[in-house]
């Protein structure tokens, strides 16, 4: 049991058994999170009653808030979480928990991965498609694009909504989230990369205009340094062509003949006898 008072004469004398308590609850998160084991879960579905009114609780400190969102983002009820979801208390703590404006940004990645435990079975992910998450979702990944672990937390919600068939066309059409998804198509990091692809390709089995849409962008990502060489050799062409004095532009490889090194060739026969022989399967 977990007791908190708002005495201030009583603070220094309370102390250590605050802290004494966020050590207890640590523990209890680290056994929550290393040892799935079957007597750990039963141990957990047990405390949970207990845990859901700590956290519910509003002079619950952050240090023990946030280790306690932890333990229930480990615990595994499936279907069971249904009955909390529909206490509207819970649903209000997730929302309001997903906002930078109330809660430090350690507190939101823990619910967030609360969010995606509870998005394990598609009753609760149904549920959940129709609260204010997914609009949320949308705000914090625009908050946070630069912050991978955001990121990844975020995409693997998307993913469990989308597998699950639930809210599948608010995702892909209003709620902006595809949009972004799109934008991370060619991300430097592996594992956004390939949560990501996960996405797409659950979006390209929904809806057809979509898939020529990532197709064409995933083939932009894997050919991006072809593709802007390409583009660059285009740019300086045209600054060529403004370069010359009478504005003229030519068309083929005597168009670039004067740009070329003449170290690379002895003379101008050889230059076009050269290209000439290069191609010449005849």
């Amino acid at each position: 049991q977990f007791f908190f008072f708002n005495d201030t004469a009583t603070t220094e004398i309370y102390t250590e058994q605050i802290v004494g308590s966020v050590r207890c609850v640590q523990e209890t998160g680290n056994i929550s999170q290393y040892a799935q084991t079957q007597n750990v879960q039963d141990c957990l579905r047990d405390f949970t009653d207990d845990f859901m009114k700590l956290i519910l609780e509003s002079n619950v400190v952050d240090e023990i808030k946030i280790e306690i969102i932890g333990i229930l983002a480990n615990t595994k009820l499936e279907d069971e979480w249904l009955e909390y979801l529909k206490n509207n208390t819970f649903v209000d703590f997730l929302e309001t928990h997903l906002s930078s404006e109330y809660v430090d940004d350690d507190i939101i990645l823990e619910v967030l991965q609360l969010i995606a435990n509870l998005c394990e079975t598609p009753k609760c992910t149904n549920f959940l498609s129709q609260t204010k998450i997914l609009k949320l979702l949308s705000v914090i990944l625009e908050e946070k694009c630069e912050d991978d672990e955001f990121i990844l937390q975020i995409l693997f919600i998307i993913y469990r909504f989308l597998f699950s068939n639930v809210a599948t066309n608010f995702i892909i059409r209003q709620s902006g989230l595809i949009d972004k998804c799109l934008e991370l198509t060619d991300d430097p990091k592996k594992l956004i990369r390939k949560m990501n692809d996960e996405i797409l390709d659950l979006v390209m089995d929904y809806d057809p205009d979509l898939s020529e849409q990532i197709k064409e962008k995933r083939f932009y990502a894997h050919n991006r340094e072809w593709i802007e060489s390409i583009d660059q050799l285009d740019e300086n062409y045209e600054q060529y062509i403004q370069q010359r004095p009478d504005g003229q532009a030519e068309i083929g490889w005597n168009a670039y003949e004067e740009a070329l090194d003449s170290r690379m060739w002895d003379s101008e026969s050889d230059l076009e006898g050269g290209i000439t022989q290069q191609f010449n399967y005849q």
